[in-house]
């Protein structure tokens, strides 16, 4: 009977040493990944292809309806400029080697009155993100009677700026 005692204090003991030194074994588990990415500063304007003046008439302005040019930025803080392309001569309209004697003019956004297109002319200053449409885009135009017949065009510049 002692002996019975002490071969059932012995499995019991190994029993406890057992269960102590092998570890439980997990069926489920938990990891984390963290996912980025970046978003690049951006500006996009998108403007008219072509505005019409139609015909000009001799030292009478004639001005365009009204034009949309649309700026996408996504952060606050950006201007909009406009300009002749750097190509038309002194922001004068041209038709090959004829250019107009008077400099073509645009108003629009913050610009309330006309400017001419012979230096960066700011339209617009925003303080917000997003997509801002400036649809009081207006072209204007006068000719002389200095000035040959002809097609003449002006390619202009838009330029969304970051602040």
């Amino acid at each position: 009977m002692k002996r019975t005692v002490i071969i059932l204090s012995l499995i019991f003991a190994l029993a406890i040493a057992l269960s102590v030194s092998i570890p439980t074994l997990a069926l489920d588990g938990t990891d984390t990944t963290t996912v980025t990415g970046s978003v690049p500063l951006t500006i996009t304007v998108t403007a008219p292809a072509t505005v019409a003046l139609e015909t000009l008439t001799i030292d009478t302005p004639k001005e365009s309806a009204a034009q949309t040019v649309t700026v996408a930025c996504n952060k606050a803080g950006w201007t909009l400029t406009a300009i002749e392309d750097g190509v038309t001569p002194d922001g004068k309209m041209n038709a090959g080697s004829d250019i107009l004697t008077n400099v073509c003019q645009i108003k629009g956004g913050d610009q309330a009155t006309y400017v001419g297109l012979d230096a960066a002319r700011t339209l617009e200053t925003s303080g917000s993100k997003g997509t801002t449409p400036i649809s009081t885009i207006y072209f204007a135009q006068t000719a002389t009677a200095a000035d040959t017949a002809g097609d003449y065009s002006i390619t202009v510049l838009f330029t969304g700026t970051i602040n």
